[in-house]
């Protein structure tokens, strides 16, 4: 098929380089010059994306997966938002296009209290960049017609080669982290993104599908776990700091193991172990 990719950072340039390898004709964007060269060895064509580009790239493309992030200095609003209206616009210059696929976040739930939410709860974001996100996720599903369907992934917390969550409390230790470790995590390993995002394809998946693994352990539970096994001090926590990560809730799988999917990394434990 031909894939079209928006956004290339961490999952976009895992998922370009998978599809690549599936033999896909693979079609991608940067805003940076300095990066074509690398993005040419995991993809066929690279476009060097402006405001007016969005037409020429998309109208050619059997799916489009967007995968975008904002970089330094750039806000949600522009990235996400503005990315998912640009798309909306340049359909129409779109005749072949089957599928968008749309990697969004769990920080659209909100804050639950550690109680457990599905694709059916109701989304009530803590702030502007959550609001931004449930903007983006509904002008993407506004693209759907018979002949587009249209995929939201929503991701827990990302983690997997060169993104190590034990990495980062080495960078940490022997500072006090912020809250008290009482909220659950909610974590996917960027393999099983690449493969649901594969697993959408070929089941021409639609509609919106929670995207974490199954274990979720408290925050405090889970780095105590790592600290130990990797022979780090355990760390102290602090209340009165700002959190790092939003919402407290158990994001449920369960609709995308239904539909067939099954996961490489499904357990707190297998996450650790398979980070080395």
């Amino acid at each position: 098929m031909r894939i079209g990719i928006i956004g290339c950072g961490y999952v976009g340039m895992k998922a370009a380089a998978f599809c690549n390898h599936l033999g896909h004709d693979v079609s991608v964007t940067t805003r940076k010059a300095e990066k074509i060269e690398s993005l040419s060895a995991v993809a066929q064509h690279v476009c060097l994306l402006n405001d007016y580009s969005f037409d020429g790239f998309i109208q050619n493309q059997e799916i489009l997966l967007v995968c975008v992030a904002p970089g330094p200095g750039e806000d949600y609003r522009s990235t996400y938002l503005d990315t998912a209206h640009k798309i909306s616009e340049a359909l129409h210059h779109a005749p072949s296009l089957k599928q968008i696929i749309y990697t969004s976040s769990t920080s659209v739930y909100g804050d639950l209290n550690g109680d457990w939410v599905d694709e059916t709860g109701c989304c009530i974001p803590e702030n502007e960049s959550g609001n931004i996100l449930l903007q983006t996720e509904q002008t993407l599903l506004g693209c759907r017609s018979p002949g587009v369907k249209v995929c939201i992934f929503r991701l827990g917390e990302i983690f997997g080669p060169g993104r190590r969550i034990v990495d980062r409390l080495k960078k940490m230790v022997n500072t006090a982290l912020p809250g008290n470790g009482e909220a659950y995590t909610n974590l996917i390993h960027i393999e099983d993104i690449v493969g649901a995002i594969d697993f959408a394809l070929i089941h021409q998946l639609e509609g919106i599908y929670n995207l974490c693994n199954d274990v979720h352990l408290q925050r405090k539970e889970f780095y105590n776990q790592l600290c130990r096994q990797h022979h780090l001090p355990l760390f102290s926590w602090d209340p009165s700091l700002p959190r790092l990560h939003s919402g407290n809730k158990r994001v449920s799988n369960n609709k995308l193991k239904l539909a067939g999917f099954q996961f490489t990394h499904p357990d707190a434990q297998d996450a650790q172990d398979r980070q080395h």
